[in-house]
């Protein structure tokens, strides 16, 4: 039996870059697997660098073996800021097993840390 697609759970994260310059930043996450499949969580307003995303997001990999998770800080009047990125290998996911870590993510320049948060991946059949 072949994995269609993969559930995400996003749960904890903690120590965001703060990139909002006023008030308290409005964290929202992207995931996507190639160019076609992409799921957005729930903007959390006003959360801050340290929240609960508490959300499920279901997402189509087939063909693809690496998920890219983006965390940005939602704008109203520009474009969403980046806060940290990171890139997780769905090799063992697409094997049948689940992956559940706490990622550490980045900004766009990769040595320089820009918080956590912990998700955890499951296949769907």
């Amino acid at each position: 039996m072949s994995v269609r697609g993969v559930q995400i759970h996003l749960g904890q994260a903690e120590n965001l870059r703060d990139v909002e310059s006023l008030g308290r930043m409005d964290p929202v996450v992207t995931v996507s697997a190639g160019k076609n499949a992409t799921a957005k969580s729930q903007v959390h307003k006003d959360a801050g660098s340290n929240l609960d995303f508490n959300e499920t997001l279901v997402l189509d990999v087939q063909g693809e073996n690496e998920l890219l998770l983006q965390v940005y800080d939602n704008e109203h009047i520009k474009d969403d800021e980046l806060i940290g990125k990171a890139k997780i290998n769905l090799d063992a996911v697409l094997a049948g097993q689940t992956f559940n870590e706490v990622v550490q993510l980045h900004t766009k320049h990769i040595h320089r840390r820009a918080g956590q948060i912990h998700v955890k991946i499951t296949p769907i059949y």
